[in-house]
């Protein structure tokens, strides 16, 4: 079988099945190293308390001729049952020309996991979406992804990127300023820092967030005399639902403008950044940085 799942049914489970379970979920969160047996319903009730449930990582669908292939990956069902796919991946049938669903199903009654490529949208009590193919054949829709309770346990994850943003010139419509391919699916948040500036007296100290997943975000900022430590004037802004963060002020003529940037995470996983900026006020020759590159944490 091109995938697996632990603890399906109500069998008994030796030391060493529990400790290569928990080993995905925080190596030495727990250990077991006696001889007892232990009901695997408690067991994995352990999992759904660390874990909500969606794809931990991989899975990521592809479409060929042969049909549509569920990638290598893990995913945790909402009782805690965590399903393993090789690298074989898992190859489903579907019919050409129409919309489908792709999604693991969980029978509840008789313990039963599985995956599925419907034309109908996922029903049940507990089911994971892993994505939707278009009529046309193209992957869309939003991957249901594993979040962690506890942000002390279970396979934390970050890598950095660094983007440079103008903050020169007039106001202007938002436009596309950088593309993001995590390496790994399941990152959720994004943490920007100012890292440095060129073509300033003054400076722009920047730090904020933004959920990708719900597009709530919250940002301050700094804007200081490059000679001074004591601050000069600040704003913070954040928004609910638009991933939008003012990373600073930019300058022109005698015009300050303020600066966004939009985070958006796409149903293909990557992570597209949008500028804009509008008038602000006038001012007395404030030089501000005509560019300022950002540290992006993503986790």
């Amino acid at each position: 079988m091109s995938y697996k799942v632990n603890f399906l049914d109500n069998q008994s489970v030796t030391a060493e099945a529990l400790n290569s379970a928990l080993e995905a979920l925080g190596e030495g969160v727990l250990a077991f190293s006696d001889d007892m047996t232990y009901g695997v319903d408690d067991l994995n009730a352990i999992s759904e308390s660390l874990i909500g449930k969606g794809v931990s990582r991989g899975c990521d669908l592809s479409v060929s001729d042969e049909g549509v292939l569920i990638g290598p990956g893990v995913l945790f069902m909402a009782d805690g049952k965590r399903v393993e796919i090789n690298s074989d991946g898992v190859l489903l049938s579907y019919t050409v020309g129409k919309k489908h669903y792709v999604w693991f199903s969980h029978d509840k009654e008789i313990g039963f996991v599985a995956p599925r490529c419907t034309v109908s949208e996922p029903a049940g009590e507990d089911y994971v979406v892993l994505g939707t193919v278009e009529a046309n054949g193209t992957i869309s829709g939003h991957t249901d992804l594993a979040v962690m309770k506890n942000s002390h346990l279970g396979l934390n994850y970050c890598e950095e990127h660094t983007s440079a943003v103008l903050m020169w010139g007039a106001a202007s419509e938002e436009e596309l300023v950088k593309e993001i391919q995590p390496e790994n699916v399941g990152v959720r948040y994004a943490i920007v820092i100012t890292d440095q500036e060129t073509g300033s007296s003054r400076r722009n100290l920047f730090c904020g967030y933004v959920d990708l997943k719900t597009g709530k975000s919250f940002g301050v900022h700094e804007t200081t005399p490059g000679s001074v430590s004591t601050l000069d004037w600040g704003v913070s802004y954040g928004s609910e639902t638009e991933g939008k963060l003012q990373i600073g002020f930019g300058s022109d003529v005698g015009i300050v403008y303020n600066v966004y940037l939009r985070f958006e995470l796409g149903s293909d996983n990557i992570i597209r950044i949008y500028r804009s900026s509008e008038r602000a006020r006038a001012t007395d020759g404030y030089n501000l940085p005509e560019y300022q590159r950002l540290r992006i944490i993503l986790c």
